[in-house]
Formats: C-alpha cells, structure tokens, sequence
C-alpha cells in the first residue's frame, strides 16, 4: 500500500488503509494472554477422586464460552486446541450449538479427565481473573461516523504534510 504521491497518501490515510481494526487487535492480544497464562495450567492439576457436584455453570460462564466457540466459528479442532481439551470427545458428543457447546465444556464432557467441582471452580476463577485484567487494558473509542467522501481540504491538508516531510 505504498503511494505514489502526496495526494494518494492522503486519499489512503483518510480512508482508513493505514488504520488498524483496534477491536481486533484486543481480541489477539486476549487469547495470548489467555494462551499464555492457562497453557501450562492443565499439566499442574492432580488426579483426584471423581464427586459429583450439584452446582451448575453460571450464565456469565456459559455466555463467555458461547463467545470463544463463535470466535473459532465452531471449529472444534482449534477449539480443541486452545481450550486444552479432547478434540475426539468433542467430536463424539458434538454441540448442537454454541450454548449447548459452553455447557459440555464446563460440565467436563469434553476432558479427558474428570474435574471436580473445584478444579471447575478454580478453573472458573482463573477465567474470570484473566478476563476481568484484560479488560483494564482495554479503552473505549468514539467512532467518528462521516460522509465517506474525502474533502479537498483534507486531502491538501494531508498532502502538504506528505510534501513537508517529502514522503
């Protein structure tokens, strides 16, 4: 996208070539970081003694887990993958949805190994720390909505500057 004069570099900046989808850009940095901290996370758990628990997911968990099967598109190899769970368990009890999908996954259909109700609840915790520090990093944005026809102001305007500083 390099231009080729003053007035080309104009009309690219004011039409947002060189701008970045910053929504984007906060949604990889999250799964890095969620990447990074739970990587290593399932090697630490211990084998323990299955119990049945009665507690069930709650609405915000299920509603998070809905939006990470939407943020793959419902592919459950990278689903697999990222979530550190088994892709032939997910395959074998395959979610009708991505709410039913966010209820097997935290019901730990999809493990290999069974969690008790509090690895599911430390788990849970580790999920909502990390989200809830993510979420400081983030800032909100004015959109700025226009005609998307350039004015000949702007584009002199952006023009000279690309003249000043001679490209």
């Amino acid at each position: 996208n390099k231009p080729k004069s003053g007035e080309d570099f104009a009309q690219k900046v004011l039409s947002g070539v060189y701008s970045k989808d910053s929504s984007e850009m906060a949604k990889k940095q999250l799964r890095q970081n969620l990447q990074a901290h739970l990587g290593g996370q399932l090697s630490q758990l211990k084998r323990t003694t299955t119990k049945e628990s009665s507690s069930t997911a709650t609405a915000e968990d299920i509603t998070f887990f809905a939006n990470v099967y939407d943020s793959y598109k419902g592919n459950l190899d990278k689903l697999a993958v990222k979530l550190g769970v088994s892709s032939d368990l997910m395959k074998a009890n395959k979610p009708s949805d991505k709410t039913d999908f966010a209820k097997k996954l935290l019901a730990g259909v999809y493990s290999k190994e069974e969690l008790t109700a509090d690895m599911k609840a430390a788990l849970n915790e580790r999920f909502r720390k990390e989200i809830s520090r993510s979420m400081t990093s983030l800032r909100r944005v004015v959109t700025r909505e226009g005609s998307l026809e350039l004015s000949k102001g702007d584009i002199d305007a952006v023009t000279a500057l690309w003249d000043k500083f001679e490209g």
